[in-house]
């Protein structure tokens, strides 16, 4: 039946979840912060000035889309 495929899946969606729910823990513990972004290193510093330059603010940069373009 249609219910022996759920322990299968269950033990994929575990495996493919797990990595990155490992990777958010282990960030908080290895930066102090659940992301890996830190301004210590100049990469990251590059990147988040450019974020800033790019939109208003850095917090809305993944936001950014043709829905946001103001029609001016």
């Amino acid at each position: 039946m249609w219910y022996e495929v759920l322990p299968t899946v269950a033990i994929i969606a575990a495996g493919l979840g797990l990595p990155h729910v490992a990777a958010h823990y282990l960030c908080l513990q290895v930066y102090g912060t659940p992301m890996r972004r830190l301004l210590e290193e100049e990469w990251d510093l590059l990147m988040f000035m450019r974020d800033s330059r790019l939109c208003d603010r850095p917090q809305t940069a993944g936001k950014m889309g043709l829905e946001n373009i103001p029609d001016d």
